[in-house]
């Protein structure tokens, strides 16, 4: 199965949230770094972008090879979307930079990245949304929480929430979910093209 999407993790809760979407929607996504490698804060993201393996479309796609890669045309990933999420914590003067794009201009994948701030960070956006997060035990509390999590309710609640992004995210996973395909193609093919 092929894939169009790569989120840039924050650090182990962003990447438990990604994979229970994936997994649940049945949604194909790459997910940076790999698990164990530390935590990406708001301030290194242009450096991730610049930085092997998103120095160019042929080196992602070597590290990532399940994704949709078309050798022969100019721009060999079209239908990319990049989808850092990342928490502001204390790096606030970076997160104007971050939200328009200007962090990560000399990214060559600039005019495919949809930067998510979660502000403060997710543990209080998800608390926000009715979903029992204990930060004391993030990994099992996250695990617990999003069994119960209903993704469409999730994301008219994070759409209202003037803190956070990720219902972009969101939106990319239920429009390319053929069960919510009706009830979010158009909403999804407005922000997504296609």
């Amino acid at each position: 199965m092929t894939s169009n999407t790569i989120v840039i993790v924050h650090g182990e809760s962003e990447r438990i949230l990604v994979k229970d979407i994936s997994r649940r929607l049945r949604f194909p996504v790459e997910i940076y770094p790999e698990k164990g490698a530390g935590t990406v804060d708001l301030p290194n993201v242009a450096s991730v972008l610049t930085g092997e393996p998103f120095d160019s479309e042929q080196s992602l796609h070597k590290y990532f090879p399940r994704l949709d890669y078309h050798p022969r045309r100019r721009v060999k990933m079209p239908d990319l979307k990049i989808f850092p999420i990342i928490d502001v914590d204390q790096h606030g003067p970076f997160k104007k930079s971050f939200c328009s794009g200007d962090l990560f201009r000399d990214s060559v994948f600039r005019d495919r990245v949809i930067p998510i701030i979660n502000d403060p960070d997710l543990d209080v956006i998800l608390k926000r949304a009715g979903l029992d997060i204990d930060v004391r035990s993030k990994v099992r509390s996250y695990s617990e929480a999003l069994v119960e999590a209903d993704y469409p309710a999730l994301y008219e609640i994070l759409k209202q929430d003037g803190g956070t992004g990720l219902d972009q995210f969101l939106l990319r996973a239920l429009g390319s979910c053929p069960p919510y395909q009706a009830r979010f193609g158009e909403e999804y093919r407005r922000a997504f093209g296609g």
